[in-house]
């Protein structure tokens, strides 16, 4: 998907905040050569919110107690240090900002923490900030107010399964019947939750 948007197949398609990044670091996307937007999908009802997902960042329960404080280290360090601490940030940014090509600096991502911390740690490297944000203030205005919504507990592999078949009907026929799709597969969705229950 993200090579096809990149070299301009199609123009809109669904994925995380932070995909930006993965855009320039894998498929050369510069802001000189895709116009690019992001935007959060509308919400509609009070149970409704954007879906929660995201990487992994695990220890093995077997790891020996120093592998497990050096992984928690690394973790800490990896994904939230940039986010808490000045220094890391403004070095983090300026190495990413100085590569040739430049990377991506400053993407919107779900955030963890405050909205406060989220914009101190934002103006910490406001110097390096290279991403287009002014065209990602769709997501940007409500990321801190939409619900995060979890992936099903239950028969969720399942579920995708049952919904791959109607994006490529959505994309390959044009009188397809959407809404009875749908109706189709969140039966049989519910029905295997209700089985794994």
């Amino acid at each position: 998907m993200n090579s096809g948007f990149a070299a301009g197949q199609f123009a809109m398609y669904t994925s995380g905040s932070d995909i930006y990044t993965a855009l320039v670091q894998n498929n050369g996307v510069t802001t000189d050569n895709l116009d690019y937007g992001l935007t959060a999908l509308p919400n509609e009802g009070s149970d409704s919110g954007t879906l929660g997902g995201g990487t992994y960042a695990a220890v093995a329960p077997q790891a020996t107690d120093e592998e497990k404080d050096a992984a928690v280290k690394w973790i800490d360090f990896w994904y939230l240090s940039e986010l808490v601490d000045q220094d890391q940030a403004v070095a983090d940014a300026k190495i990413l900002a100085e590569q040739d090509p430049p990377q991506a600096v400053g993407t919107p991502t779900l955030p963890i923490f405050s909205k406060d911390q989220y914009e101190t740690s934002l103006s910490w490297i406001d110097d390096h900030v290279n991403v287009p944000l002014d065209h990602m203030a769709g997501y940007t205005d409500v990321m801190f107010s939409q619900p995060v919504i979890p992936e099903a507990a239950r028969a969720t592999q399942e579920t995708y399964g049952l919904l791959f078949p109607i994006v490529q009907a959505v994309m390959t026929d044009p009188g397809v019947d959407l809404d009875q799709l749908l109706e189709d597969a969140n039966a049989q969705s519910q029905a295997l939750i209700d089985q794994a229950s």
